[in-house]
């Protein structure tokens, strides 16, 4: 996922089902995981915050075989 906003040098911080995400701090987030994601962007000195959500549903293949020999 990325994020585009106007603010200034914003700083990310990313949740997933409400819960911080540590070290997710960029402006991109690749989801590992189903959920509900949110990003809150701030814009330093000013306090200006935006906050954006999209639902990820992350879809495995069936049926797949991985064989080692």
């Amino acid at each position: 996922m990325t994020t585009t906003t106007s603010l200034n040098q914003p700083t990310y911080q990313w949740f997933r089902n409400n819960i911080l995400i540590a070290g997710a701090t960029a402006a991109n987030y690749t989801a590992t995981q189903d959920g509900i994601y949110k990003v809150i962007a701030t814009e330093p000195g000013n306090g200006c915050d935006i906050t954006a959500e999209a639902s990820v549903t992350l879809v495995y293949p069936t049926n797949f075989v991985l064989t080692i020999n």
